[in-house]
C-alpha cells in the first residue's frame, strides 16, 4: 500500500513533533511540511520518500532540534541551507542517494551532537567542516 505525506498538515499551525517513521509514505516532501514554524522533531525515516531535499528546508522551522531522514531514496545534494536549523542538535540522513560534496555550512551547526551521512554516495568528510562538538568525539 503506498501512501503520500497529506498536504492538510499544514493546518497543524501548533505541531511541535511529527513522527511518521515506518509507514510506507512515497512521494516527496510536500513543502508544507516546511512551514510547520512550531515543528522541533521531524522524523520521516524509513519510508519510501524520493526527490531532493528543498533548499528552504530550513527557512520557517526555528525551533528544529531532531531531523530523521534516513532511509528512504532522497537524492541529489545535501542542502547546504540546513545550516539556518541553528538549534539542530540531531541529524540523520544515512542510507539514501545524496551525492556530491557535504556541504561546509554543516560546520555552523554549532548544537549539532550527532550527524549520520553514511550510505550515500557522499565525497569523504573532512573535520574542518565539523562543528567543535563533533570534532571532540573519539
Amino acid at each position: 500500500m503506498e501512501r503520500e505525506i497529506p498536504e492538510e498538515l499544514e493546518n497543524l499551525a501548533d505541531l511541535e513533533e511529527l513522527w511518521l517513521q515506518k509507514n510506507f509514505l512515497t512521494g516527496t516532501i510536500p513543502s508544507s511540511i516546511f512551514n510547520l514554524s512550531s515543528l522541533s522533531n521531524l522524523d520521516l525515516s524509513v519510508n519510501n520518500l524520493t526527490g531532493e531535499l528543498p533548499a528552504n528546508i530550513c527557512n520557517n522551522l526555528p525551533f528544529l532540534e531532531i531531523l530523521f531522514l534516513s532511509e528512504n531514496s532522497f537524492d541529489g545534494k545535501i542542502p547546504s541551507t540546513l545550516s539556518r536549523c541553528k538549534i539542530l542538535q540531531k541529524l540523520y540522513l544515512s542510507v539514501n542517494d545524496f551525492s556530491g560534496d557535504i556541504p561546509k555550512e554543516i560546520g555552523n551547526l554549532t548544537k549539532l551532537k550527532y550527524l549520520s551521512l553514511y550510505q550515500n554516495r557522499l565525497q569523504v568528510i573532512t573535520a574542518s567542516i565539523l562543528p567543535g562538538p563533533l570534532c571532540a568525539c573519539s
